[in-house]
């Protein structure tokens, strides 16, 4: 009795000690699946996939999402804009084929600006790594501001996911559109 009435408090401390470390380690997961509709419209996993957690500032955080926002929209006027000049309801084969070029085009742009924009917290990479064949990721990371960034060069296809992440309980991410893609062949 002499023993428990001594140590209680140092195991009560240390019970409420490991709870915490517990609770931490399940609030600071960051998952997900990352798929694209392939050419042939079935879904299609990103499978190694590289797969890069930057952390950012709130004004990092704020100028990132206001810049993506602004290029999304640039490269929907962009292909408005050629839909206008070529009809995509043609059933003249090569208006099809000139429209879907410069729609790629437009795709190969977005594509690059959005690489300019995200070179701004490239040097913040916490976490680094792949997609696994089903095209799941996960990473461990403390409370905070942070970017998801998912590259993969597949199919013949450049595409690329960013994603504004604000790690709560467990974040799960189920990508299926990206942010930018285009064509890497004619």
């Amino acid at each position: 009795m002499f023993f428990l009435k001594k140590y209680l408090s140092f195991f009560v401390g240390l019970a409420i000690i490991a709870l915490i470390v517990i609770i931490w380690l399940e609030t600071s997961k960051i998952t997900g699946d990352v798929s694209v509709v392939g050419p042939n419209g079935a879904a299609m996993t990103l499978s190694g996939a590289h797969v890069n957690l930057y952390k950012a500032t709130e004004e990092q955080e704020q100028r990132l999402s206001a810049a993506l926002a602004d290029l999304q929209q640039q490269n929907e006027r962009e292909k408005a804009a050629n839909s206008r000049v070529f009809p995509a309801e043609s059933t003249d084969n090569s208006i099809r084929s000139t429209l879907a070029g410069y729609n790629n085009l437009s795709d190969t742009k977005h594509c690059f600006a959005l690489e300019k924009v995200v070179d701004e917290i490239r040097q913040s990479a916490i976490r680094k790594e792949t997609t696994d064949s089903q095209g799941h990721f996960g990473f461990r990371a403390l409370p905070g501001h942070y970017f998801l960034e998912i590259v993969s060069q597949q199919n013949g296809q450049y595409i690329v996911f960013v994603e504004q992440v604000d790690p709560k309980w467990h974040t799960y991410f189920k990508l299926t559109e990206p942010t930018c893609r285009y064509s890497l062949t004619n």
